[in-house]
Protein backbone atom coordinates (compact mmCIF):
# COMPACT_ATOMS: atom_id res chain seq x y z
CA UNK A 1 0.00 0.00 0.00
CA UNK A 2 1.65 3.69 -1.02
CA UNK A 3 1.75 6.33 1.85
CA UNK A 4 -1.64 7.43 2.63
CA UNK A 5 -2.79 10.51 0.75
CA UNK A 6 -4.02 11.37 4.21
CA UNK A 7 -0.81 11.83 5.62
CA UNK A 8 -0.54 14.58 3.84
CA UNK A 9 -3.44 16.77 4.49
CA UNK A 10 -1.28 19.34 6.74
CA UNK A 11 0.68 20.72 3.84
CA UNK A 12 -2.81 21.03 1.78
CA UNK A 13 -4.97 22.40 4.34
CA UNK A 14 -4.94 26.19 3.73
CA UNK A 15 -5.38 25.45 -0.23
CA UNK A 16 -8.18 23.37 0.59
CA UNK A 17 -9.76 25.93 2.91
CA UNK A 18 -8.80 28.53 -0.12
CA UNK A 19 -10.50 26.79 -2.35
CA UNK A 20 -13.97 25.76 0.13
CA UNK A 21 -14.22 29.56 -0.11
CA UNK A 22 -14.02 30.21 -2.97
CA UNK A 23 -16.21 27.31 -4.69
CA UNK A 24 -19.08 28.47 -1.83
CA UNK A 25 -18.21 32.19 -2.96
CA UNK A 26 -18.51 31.32 -6.36
CA UNK A 27 -21.94 29.50 -6.31
CA UNK A 28 -23.51 31.65 -4.33
CA UNK A 29 -22.86 34.78 -6.99
CA UNK A 30 -23.41 32.90 -9.48
CA UNK A 31 -26.81 31.11 -8.25
CA UNK A 32 -28.16 35.01 -7.31
CA UNK A 33 -27.46 36.13 -10.99
CA UNK A 34 -29.41 33.65 -12.27
CA UNK A 35 -32.27 34.42 -10.30
CA UNK A 36 -31.76 31.99 -7.25
CA UNK A 37 -31.53 32.96 -3.65
CA UNK A 38 -29.90 36.75 -3.32
CA UNK A 39 -26.96 37.35 -1.34
CA UNK A 40 -28.80 39.11 1.33
CA UNK A 41 -31.78 36.82 1.74
CA UNK A 42 -28.63 33.98 2.02
CA UNK A 43 -26.78 36.41 4.60
CA UNK A 44 -29.92 37.46 6.62
CA UNK A 45 -30.82 33.16 6.96
CA UNK A 46 -27.45 32.73 8.31
CA UNK A 47 -27.76 35.69 10.73
CA UNK A 48 -31.44 34.91 11.52
CA UNK A 49 -30.48 31.17 12.85
CA UNK A 50 -26.77 32.01 14.49
CA UNK A 51 -28.64 34.29 16.74
CA UNK A 52 -31.14 32.05 17.03
CA UNK A 53 -28.94 29.31 17.93
CA UNK A 54 -26.76 31.06 20.56
CA UNK A 55 -29.84 32.70 22.25
CA UNK A 56 -31.32 28.98 22.66
CA UNK A 57 -27.68 27.43 23.88
CA UNK A 58 -26.98 31.26 26.16
CA UNK A 59 -23.95 31.64 23.85
CA UNK A 60 -22.53 35.36 23.56
CA UNK A 61 -19.10 33.61 23.80
CA UNK A 62 -16.94 33.55 20.58
CA UNK A 63 -14.84 30.81 21.65
CA UNK A 64 -15.50 27.88 19.69
CA UNK A 65 -18.01 29.53 17.46
CA UNK A 66 -17.49 31.14 14.36
CA UNK A 67 -18.83 34.65 15.04
CA UNK A 68 -20.23 35.77 18.31
CA UNK A 69 -23.97 37.10 19.06
CA UNK A 70 -22.98 40.61 18.66
CA UNK A 71 -21.29 39.68 15.31
CA UNK A 72 -24.61 38.14 13.90
CA UNK A 73 -26.39 40.79 15.33
CA UNK A 74 -24.05 43.28 13.29
CA UNK A 75 -24.52 41.46 10.36
CA UNK A 76 -28.32 41.52 10.77
CA UNK A 77 -28.41 44.61 11.22
CA UNK A 78 -26.02 45.89 8.39
CA UNK A 79 -26.76 43.36 5.27
CA UNK A 80 -30.20 45.26 4.33
CA UNK A 81 -28.46 48.44 3.29
CA UNK A 82 -24.97 47.00 2.00
CA UNK A 83 -23.66 47.14 -1.30
CA UNK A 84 -23.43 44.03 -3.99
CA UNK A 85 -19.29 44.60 -3.12
CA UNK A 86 -19.89 44.84 0.91
CA UNK A 87 -22.49 41.75 0.84
CA UNK A 88 -19.66 39.56 -1.25
CA UNK A 89 -17.06 41.07 1.52
CA UNK A 90 -19.28 39.78 4.00
CA UNK A 91 -20.59 36.62 2.36
CA UNK A 92 -16.47 35.50 1.82
CA UNK A 93 -15.95 35.98 5.69
CA UNK A 94 -18.07 34.49 6.82
CA UNK A 95 -17.87 31.64 4.13
CA UNK A 96 -14.01 31.55 5.06
CA UNK A 97 -14.53 31.50 8.57
CA UNK A 98 -16.91 28.75 8.45
CA UNK A 99 -14.36 26.52 6.06
CA UNK A 100 -11.18 27.24 8.93
CA UNK A 101 -14.03 25.41 11.40
CA UNK A 102 -14.70 22.53 9.72
CA UNK A 103 -11.79 21.56 8.56
CA UNK A 104 -9.96 18.79 10.00
CA UNK A 105 -6.31 18.26 11.44
CA UNK A 106 -3.59 14.97 10.65
CA UNK A 107 -0.60 14.08 12.67
CA UNK A 108 1.17 11.05 11.53
CA UNK A 109 2.35 10.91 14.49
CA UNK A 110 -0.46 10.71 16.53
CA UNK A 111 -2.04 8.17 13.98
CA UNK A 112 1.34 5.70 14.31
CA UNK A 113 0.55 6.62 18.02
CA UNK A 114 -3.20 5.55 18.36
CA UNK A 115 -2.37 2.50 16.13
CA UNK A 116 -0.42 0.87 18.71
CA UNK A 117 -2.51 2.68 22.04
CA UNK A 118 -5.76 1.79 21.16
CA UNK A 119 -5.22 -1.76 20.28
CA UNK A 120 -3.16 -2.73 23.40
CA UNK A 121 -6.08 -0.76 25.33
CA UNK A 122 -8.76 -2.64 23.82
CA UNK A 123 -6.63 -5.93 23.95
CA UNK A 124 -6.25 -5.70 27.93
CA UNK A 125 -10.40 -5.73 27.95
CA UNK A 126 -10.99 -7.99 25.68
CA UNK A 127 -8.09 -10.84 26.93
CA UNK A 128 -10.46 -12.71 29.06
CA UNK A 129 -10.30 -15.85 29.19
CA UNK A 130 -13.12 -18.04 27.32
CA UNK A 131 -15.43 -19.97 29.78
CA UNK A 132 -13.90 -23.27 29.04
CA UNK A 133 -10.25 -21.89 30.09
CA UNK A 134 -8.69 -23.08 27.44
CA UNK A 135 -7.13 -20.19 25.77
CA UNK A 136 -6.39 -16.40 26.16
CA UNK A 137 -9.43 -14.68 23.34
CA UNK A 138 -7.71 -11.67 21.87
CA UNK A 139 -9.18 -8.65 20.03
CA UNK A 140 -9.76 -10.23 16.51
CA UNK A 141 -11.96 -12.81 18.76
CA UNK A 142 -13.53 -9.97 20.18
CA UNK A 143 -14.40 -7.90 17.28
CA UNK A 144 -14.61 -9.65 14.00
CA UNK A 145 -13.92 -8.51 10.48
CA UNK A 146 -15.96 -9.99 7.00
CA UNK A 147 -15.93 -8.72 3.54
CA UNK A 148 -13.72 -8.72 0.23
CA UNK A 149 -11.11 -6.43 1.84
CA UNK A 150 -8.81 -7.68 -1.07
CA UNK A 151 -11.40 -6.06 -3.65
CA UNK A 152 -11.69 -3.15 -1.41
CA UNK A 153 -7.85 -2.22 -0.66
CA UNK A 154 -7.18 -2.89 -4.67
CA UNK A 155 -9.94 0.10 -5.36
CA UNK A 156 -8.04 1.96 -2.94
CA UNK A 157 -5.03 2.07 -4.93
CA UNK A 158 -7.27 3.35 -8.44
CA UNK A 159 -9.52 5.70 -6.74
CA UNK A 160 -11.26 7.11 -4.22
CA UNK A 161 -13.56 5.28 -1.40
CA UNK A 162 -16.52 6.47 0.59
CA UNK A 163 -16.72 3.96 3.49
CA UNK A 164 -20.52 4.66 4.19
CA UNK A 165 -21.33 2.59 7.83
CA UNK A 166 -24.64 2.57 9.83
CA UNK A 167 -24.37 4.48 12.85
CA UNK A 168 -24.79 2.42 16.64
CA UNK A 169 -22.61 4.71 18.66
CA UNK A 170 -19.78 7.06 19.02
CA UNK A 171 -17.72 4.30 19.50
CA UNK A 172 -18.05 3.65 15.98
CA UNK A 173 -15.25 5.78 14.53
CA UNK A 174 -12.40 4.55 16.85
CA UNK A 175 -14.09 0.87 16.01
CA UNK A 176 -13.44 1.55 12.52
CA UNK A 177 -10.38 3.55 12.26
CA UNK A 178 -8.93 0.60 14.08
CA UNK A 179 -10.37 -1.98 11.70
CA UNK A 180 -9.27 0.32 8.55
CA UNK A 181 -5.66 -0.33 9.97
CA UNK A 182 -6.13 -4.24 11.10
CA UNK A 183 -7.04 -4.81 7.20
CA UNK A 184 -4.30 -2.61 6.12
CA UNK A 185 -6.80 -0.04 4.36
CA UNK A 186 -5.98 3.52 4.19
CA UNK A 187 -7.00 5.94 6.78
CA UNK A 188 -10.21 8.22 5.91
CA UNK A 189 -11.21 11.82 6.71
CA UNK A 190 -14.94 11.86 8.21
CA UNK A 191 -17.44 14.34 9.77
CA UNK A 192 -18.25 14.38 13.26
CA UNK A 193 -20.27 16.60 15.55
CA UNK A 194 -18.45 19.11 17.12
CA UNK A 195 -19.45 18.18 20.74
CA UNK A 196 -16.61 15.45 20.36
CA UNK A 197 -13.74 17.45 19.53
CA UNK A 198 -14.56 18.55 23.27
CA UNK A 199 -15.20 15.42 24.64
CA UNK A 200 -12.18 14.64 27.63
CA UNK A 201 -11.90 10.80 26.42
CA UNK A 202 -11.56 11.35 22.48
CA UNK A 203 -10.94 15.04 21.68
CA UNK A 204 -7.14 14.72 21.23
CA UNK A 205 -7.65 11.86 18.86
CA UNK A 206 -10.21 14.03 17.31
CA UNK A 207 -8.24 16.94 16.37
CA UNK A 208 -5.02 14.52 15.26
CA UNK A 209 -6.87 11.84 12.75
CA UNK A 210 -8.17 13.78 10.13
CA UNK A 211 -11.51 14.13 11.32
CA UNK A 212 -13.41 17.36 10.56
CA UNK A 213 -16.15 19.50 12.44
CA UNK A 214 -19.31 18.98 11.92
CA UNK A 215 -21.87 21.12 14.49
CA UNK A 216 -25.57 19.51 13.97
CA UNK A 217 -27.14 22.99 15.71
CA UNK A 218 -26.06 24.81 12.73
CA UNK A 219 -29.63 24.57 10.02
CA UNK A 220 -29.06 27.20 7.74
CA UNK A 221 -28.05 26.83 3.76
CA UNK A 222 -24.85 28.55 3.97
CA UNK A 223 -23.01 26.16 6.86
CA UNK A 224 -24.36 23.32 4.11
CA UNK A 225 -22.79 24.66 1.10
CA UNK A 226 -19.67 24.91 3.07
CA UNK A 227 -20.03 21.13 4.62
CA UNK A 228 -20.30 20.01 0.62
CA UNK A 229 -17.51 21.62 -0.80
CA UNK A 230 -15.25 20.44 1.82
CA UNK A 231 -16.27 17.04 0.95
CA UNK A 232 -16.35 17.66 -2.66
CA UNK A 233 -12.98 19.28 -2.36
CA UNK A 234 -11.49 16.30 -0.57
CA UNK A 235 -12.83 13.90 -2.51
CA UNK A 236 -11.10 15.13 -5.71
CA UNK A 237 -8.57 15.41 -4.14
CA UNK A 238 -8.29 11.79 -3.48
CA UNK A 239 -8.92 11.67 0.09
CA UNK A 240 -10.50 8.29 1.46
CA UNK A 241 -13.54 9.62 2.95
CA UNK A 242 -15.51 8.62 5.47
CA UNK A 243 -19.34 9.16 5.80
CA UNK A 244 -22.41 7.99 7.90
CA UNK A 245 -25.38 7.85 5.33
CA UNK A 246 -28.02 7.87 8.74
CA UNK A 247 -26.74 11.43 9.59
CA UNK A 248 -26.05 10.41 13.41
CA UNK A 249 -26.66 7.91 15.51
CA UNK A 250 -29.79 5.32 15.02
CA UNK A 251 -32.21 6.51 17.59
CA UNK A 252 -34.31 3.53 17.51
CA UNK A 253 -32.03 0.45 16.88
CA UNK A 254 -33.33 0.22 13.59
CA UNK A 255 -30.91 -0.37 10.23
CA UNK A 256 -31.30 2.61 8.63
CA UNK A 257 -33.23 3.08 5.33
CA UNK A 258 -34.10 6.85 5.40
CA UNK A 259 -30.90 8.02 4.02
CA UNK A 260 -29.54 11.53 3.90
CA UNK A 261 -27.76 11.90 0.64
CA UNK A 262 -26.35 15.69 0.85
CA UNK A 263 -22.44 14.37 1.37
CA UNK A 264 -23.34 11.17 -0.24
CA UNK A 265 -24.24 13.20 -3.56
CA UNK A 266 -20.62 14.36 -3.37
CA UNK A 267 -19.03 11.97 -4.73
CA UNK A 268 -21.20 12.10 -7.81
CA UNK A 269 -20.66 16.03 -8.09
CA UNK A 270 -16.60 14.58 -7.25
CA UNK A 271 -16.63 11.99 -10.09
CA UNK A 272 -18.98 14.08 -12.69
CA UNK A 273 -16.62 16.89 -12.43
CA UNK A 274 -12.84 15.49 -12.87
CA UNK A 275 -14.49 13.52 -16.30
CA UNK A 276 -15.56 17.46 -17.07
CA UNK A 277 -11.82 18.48 -16.61
CA UNK A 278 -10.64 15.23 -19.00
CA UNK A 279 -8.97 13.57 -15.87
CA UNK A 280 -11.55 10.87 -14.45
CA UNK A 281 -10.74 9.85 -11.08
CA UNK A 282 -12.99 6.53 -10.10
CA UNK A 283 -15.16 7.10 -6.46
CA UNK A 284 -15.90 3.86 -5.16
CA UNK A 285 -18.41 3.45 -2.18
CA UNK A 286 -17.83 0.53 0.48
CA UNK A 287 -20.99 -0.29 2.63
CA UNK A 288 -20.02 -0.93 5.90
CA UNK A 289 -22.41 -2.31 8.69
CA UNK A 290 -21.81 -1.98 12.61
CA UNK A 291 -23.14 -4.79 14.46
CA UNK A 292 -22.97 -4.71 18.66
CA UNK A 293 -24.25 -7.28 20.46
CA UNK A 294 -24.57 -4.84 22.87
CA UNK A 295 -24.59 -0.51 22.80
CA UNK A 296 -23.15 1.70 25.33
CA UNK A 297 -25.90 4.89 24.47
CA UNK A 298 -29.01 2.26 23.83
CA UNK A 299 -30.94 3.62 26.93
CA UNK A 300 -30.78 7.10 25.76
CA UNK A 301 -31.03 6.75 22.12
CA UNK A 302 -34.39 4.60 22.79
CA UNK A 303 -35.48 7.43 24.61
CA UNK A 304 -34.80 9.80 22.27
CA UNK A 305 -36.80 7.82 19.70
CA UNK A 306 -39.69 7.06 21.65
CA UNK A 307 -39.74 10.68 22.97
CA UNK A 308 -40.07 11.84 18.82
CA UNK A 309 -42.62 9.20 17.91
CA UNK A 310 -44.74 8.56 21.60
CA UNK A 311 -47.27 10.64 23.18
CA UNK A 312 -45.60 10.64 26.37
CA UNK A 313 -43.18 12.49 28.10
CA UNK A 314 -39.82 10.68 28.11
CA UNK A 315 -37.17 12.05 30.63
CA UNK A 316 -33.55 11.70 28.42
CA UNK A 317 -30.62 10.07 30.98
CA UNK A 318 -27.07 11.32 30.44
CA UNK A 319 -25.23 9.87 27.55
CA UNK A 320 -22.67 7.60 28.93
CA UNK A 321 -20.57 8.95 26.12
CA UNK A 322 -19.62 11.61 28.04
CA UNK A 323 -17.51 10.02 30.87
CA UNK A 324 -14.82 8.40 30.03
CA UNK A 325 -14.89 5.57 32.90
CA UNK A 326 -18.67 4.70 32.09
CA UNK A 327 -17.34 3.95 28.27
CA UNK A 328 -14.37 1.93 30.23
CA UNK A 329 -17.28 -0.03 32.16
CA UNK A 330 -19.47 -1.04 28.95
CA UNK A 331 -15.80 -2.24 27.21
CA UNK A 332 -14.88 -4.03 30.65
CA UNK A 333 -18.34 -5.84 30.54
CA UNK A 334 -18.73 -6.70 26.76
CA UNK A 335 -15.34 -8.34 26.80
CA UNK A 336 -16.71 -11.19 28.57
CA UNK A 337 -19.13 -11.65 25.24
CA UNK A 338 -18.43 -14.27 22.80
CA UNK A 339 -17.87 -11.41 20.29
CA UNK A 340 -18.86 -8.28 20.95
CA UNK A 341 -19.00 -6.45 17.44
CA UNK A 342 -18.64 -7.56 13.84
CA UNK A 343 -17.73 -5.37 11.26
CA UNK A 344 -18.90 -6.43 7.46
CA UNK A 345 -17.58 -4.51 4.37
CA UNK A 346 -20.44 -4.95 1.68
CA UNK A 347 -19.61 -5.08 -2.06
CA UNK A 348 -17.93 -1.75 -3.30
CA UNK A 349 -20.33 0.38 -5.74
CA UNK A 350 -19.35 3.14 -8.28
CA UNK A 351 -21.26 6.53 -7.42
CA UNK A 352 -23.85 5.04 -9.28
CA UNK A 353 -24.30 1.75 -7.11
CA UNK A 354 -23.45 -0.63 -9.75
CA UNK A 355 -21.52 -3.23 -8.56
CA UNK A 356 -17.69 -2.89 -8.75
CA UNK A 357 -15.04 -5.47 -8.66
CA UNK A 358 -11.63 -5.62 -7.96
CA UNK A 359 -10.64 -4.45 -11.37
CA UNK A 360 -13.02 -1.04 -11.01
CA UNK A 361 -15.64 -2.69 -13.54
CA UNK A 362 -18.94 -1.55 -13.13
CA UNK A 363 -21.98 -3.99 -13.79
CA UNK A 364 -25.77 -4.09 -13.37
CA UNK A 365 -27.87 -6.03 -11.74
CA UNK A 366 -28.11 -8.47 -14.23
CA UNK A 367 -23.97 -8.85 -14.58
CA UNK A 368 -23.26 -6.87 -17.29
CA UNK A 369 -20.67 -4.52 -17.93
CA UNK A 370 -21.53 -0.84 -17.86
CA UNK A 371 -19.11 2.55 -19.12
CA UNK A 372 -20.25 4.41 -15.88
CA UNK A 373 -19.09 7.85 -17.49
CA UNK A 374 -21.66 7.24 -20.34
CA UNK A 375 -24.42 7.99 -17.72
CA UNK A 376 -22.60 11.62 -17.08
CA UNK A 377 -22.35 12.59 -20.99
CA UNK A 378 -24.46 15.73 -22.32
CA UNK A 379 -23.37 15.32 -25.62
CA UNK A 380 -21.19 12.78 -27.40
CA UNK A 381 -17.74 13.25 -25.71
CA UNK A 382 -18.97 16.01 -23.26
CA UNK A 383 -19.61 15.66 -19.72
CA UNK A 384 -21.29 18.43 -17.50
CA UNK A 385 -23.13 19.31 -14.53
CA UNK A 386 -27.15 18.49 -14.24
CA UNK A 387 -28.91 19.34 -10.87
CA UNK A 388 -32.02 17.55 -11.70
CA UNK A 389 -29.75 14.03 -13.07
CA UNK A 390 -27.60 14.36 -10.59
CA UNK A 391 -29.86 14.36 -7.79
CA UNK A 392 -31.73 11.05 -9.32
CA UNK A 393 -28.24 9.67 -9.61
CA UNK A 394 -27.34 10.24 -5.95
CA UNK A 395 -31.09 8.76 -5.35
CA UNK A 396 -30.36 5.84 -6.82
CA UNK A 397 -27.16 5.08 -5.14
CA UNK A 398 -29.19 5.54 -1.82
CA UNK A 399 -31.65 2.66 -2.61
CA UNK A 400 -28.62 1.05 -3.52
CA UNK A 401 -26.52 1.52 -0.26
CA UNK A 402 -29.54 1.13 1.99
CA UNK A 403 -30.07 -2.34 0.38
CA UNK A 404 -26.67 -3.12 0.88
CA UNK A 405 -27.28 -2.19 4.95
CA UNK A 406 -30.34 -4.42 4.79
CA UNK A 407 -28.45 -7.46 3.33
CA UNK A 408 -25.03 -6.93 5.23
CA UNK A 409 -26.47 -6.34 8.23
CA UNK A 410 -25.13 -9.41 10.88
CA UNK A 411 -28.49 -10.62 13.36
CA UNK A 412 -26.58 -11.21 16.66
CA UNK A 413 -28.47 -13.43 19.74
CA UNK A 414 -28.85 -10.50 21.29
CA UNK A 415 -31.49 -8.89 18.62
CA UNK A 416 -32.74 -12.07 17.85
CA UNK A 417 -33.71 -12.45 21.39
CA UNK A 418 -35.03 -9.30 22.42
CA UNK A 419 -37.52 -9.79 18.82
CA UNK A 420 -38.86 -13.06 20.28
CA UNK A 421 -39.44 -11.18 23.44
CA UNK A 422 -40.79 -8.02 22.38
CA UNK A 423 -43.03 -10.15 19.88
CA UNK A 424 -44.93 -12.25 22.79
CA UNK A 425 -45.33 -8.62 24.15
CA UNK A 426 -46.89 -7.48 20.86
CA UNK A 427 -49.29 -10.71 20.48
CA UNK A 428 -50.52 -9.58 24.05
CA UNK A 429 -51.31 -5.94 23.36
CA UNK A 430 -52.34 -6.29 19.80
CA UNK A 431 -54.84 -3.11 19.50
CA UNK A 432 -52.48 -0.68 21.95
CA UNK A 433 -50.02 1.41 20.23
CA UNK A 434 -46.26 1.80 21.11
CA UNK A 435 -46.02 3.53 23.96
CA UNK A 436 -48.67 1.65 25.41
CA UNK A 437 -47.23 -1.08 24.87
CA UNK A 438 -44.04 -0.40 26.60
CA UNK A 439 -46.20 0.58 29.91
CA UNK A 440 -48.24 -2.10 29.97
CA UNK A 441 -45.62 -5.07 29.40
CA UNK A 442 -43.35 -4.44 31.76
CA UNK A 443 -43.22 -7.58 34.59
CA UNK A 444 -45.13 -9.81 31.76
CA UNK A 445 -43.73 -13.71 32.21
CA UNK A 446 -43.41 -15.40 29.16
CA UNK A 447 -43.64 -19.28 29.36
CA UNK A 448 -40.72 -21.18 28.00
CA UNK A 449 -42.70 -22.86 26.17
CA UNK A 450 -43.86 -19.86 23.96
CA UNK A 451 -40.43 -18.69 24.04
CA UNK A 452 -38.70 -21.74 22.23
CA UNK A 453 -41.54 -22.62 19.69
CA UNK A 454 -41.76 -18.91 18.56
CA UNK A 455 -37.89 -18.57 18.74
CA UNK A 456 -37.37 -22.08 16.53
CA UNK A 457 -40.12 -20.71 13.65
CA UNK A 458 -38.34 -17.38 13.30
CA UNK A 459 -34.77 -18.99 12.62
CA UNK A 460 -36.15 -21.25 10.55
CA UNK A 461 -37.29 -18.05 8.56
CA UNK A 462 -34.11 -16.30 9.53
CA UNK A 463 -31.91 -19.17 7.73
CA UNK A 464 -34.11 -19.21 4.77
CA UNK A 465 -32.89 -15.77 4.01
CA UNK A 466 -29.23 -16.36 5.24
CA UNK A 467 -29.03 -18.91 2.46
CA UNK A 468 -30.43 -16.48 0.12
CA UNK A 469 -27.96 -13.77 0.78
CA UNK A 470 -30.37 -11.79 2.14
CA UNK A 471 -29.38 -10.98 5.44
CA UNK A 472 -26.38 -11.99 7.95
CA UNK A 473 -27.02 -14.29 10.73
CA UNK A 474 -24.21 -14.78 13.56
CA UNK A 475 -22.93 -18.48 13.59
CA UNK A 476 -24.41 -19.09 17.29
CA UNK A 477 -28.10 -18.62 15.66
CA UNK A 478 -27.29 -21.01 12.93
CA UNK A 479 -24.76 -23.92 14.90
CA UNK A 480 -26.71 -23.68 18.52
CA UNK A 481 -29.79 -24.88 19.65
CA UNK A 482 -32.86 -23.11 20.53
CA UNK A 483 -32.40 -23.03 24.14
CA UNK A 484 -28.47 -22.31 23.68
CA UNK A 485 -29.39 -19.15 22.24
CA UNK A 486 -31.97 -17.76 24.35
CA UNK A 487 -29.66 -18.27 27.23
CA UNK A 488 -26.41 -16.73 25.53
CA UNK A 489 -28.72 -13.71 23.90
CA UNK A 490 -30.72 -13.05 27.80
CA UNK A 491 -26.68 -13.36 29.48
CA UNK A 492 -25.56 -10.88 26.76
CA UNK A 493 -28.66 -8.64 27.55
CA UNK A 494 -27.59 -8.62 31.39
CA UNK A 495 -24.45 -8.18 31.12
CA UNK A 496 -23.99 -3.78 31.06
CA UNK A 497 -26.90 -2.51 31.42
CA UNK A 498 -28.30 -1.23 35.21
CA UNK A 499 -31.68 -2.99 34.88
CA UNK A 500 -31.77 -6.14 32.75
CA UNK A 501 -33.84 -5.67 30.03
CA UNK A 502 -35.45 -9.54 30.42
CA UNK A 503 -34.56 -11.85 33.60
CA UNK A 504 -34.86 -15.84 33.45
CA UNK A 505 -36.99 -17.24 35.98
CA UNK A 506 -37.83 -21.38 36.37
CA UNK A 507 -40.95 -20.91 34.40
CA UNK A 508 -40.24 -18.38 31.35
CA UNK A 509 -38.69 -15.18 30.88
CA UNK A 510 -40.12 -11.54 33.15
CA UNK A 511 -39.76 -8.70 30.59
CA UNK A 512 -38.00 -6.26 32.85
CA UNK A 513 -37.12 -3.43 30.79
CA UNK A 514 -39.22 -2.99 27.48
CA UNK A 515 -37.40 -0.07 26.24
CA UNK A 516 -34.23 -1.58 25.82
CA UNK A 517 -36.39 -4.52 24.15
CA UNK A 518 -37.65 -2.78 21.53
CA UNK A 519 -34.23 -1.05 20.90
CA UNK A 520 -32.51 -4.50 20.29
CA UNK A 521 -35.34 -5.68 19.01
CA UNK A 522 -36.11 -3.38 16.13
CA UNK A 523 -32.50 -4.07 14.64
CA UNK A 524 -34.63 -6.90 12.87
CA UNK A 525 -37.22 -4.78 12.08
CA UNK A 526 -35.37 -5.15 8.29
CA UNK A 527 -36.01 -8.76 8.09
CA UNK A 528 -40.20 -7.78 8.00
Amino acid sequence: MPRPKLFDFNDERDEIIAAVTERVVRNRIAAAERGGALLEYVLNEAAFREIERLVKYGSDDASGEVGSLGFWRGVARRVGSASDAQKQSTLRQIVGAYAADIAGNFDPRVYGFANKVIPVGLNLLFQAQSRDGARVRGLRDRIEIEGDIDTITALAEQGTLIVAPTHVSNLDSIVIGWALAEVGLPPVTYGAGKNLFSNPGISYFMQNLGAYKVDRRIQHVLYKDCLKAYSEELIERGYHCLFFPGGTRSRSGMVEDRLKLGLLGTGVSAYQRSLAQGDPQPVYVVPLTLNFGLCLEAEGLIHDYLRAVGREYYLLPDDPFDSPLEVMRFLTKIARMETSMVLRFGQPMDVLGHRVDAAGRSFDARGREVQLPNFFETAPGEFGSDDSRDREYTRQTGEALAAAFVRETVIMPTHFVSYVLFGAARRRFPELDLSRVLRFARDLHVPWAEINAEAGLLRDRLREQHDAGKIRLFRTLLDRSIPEIIDNGIEALGMYHPVAPAVATGQGVRLNHMNLLCYYANRMRCIE
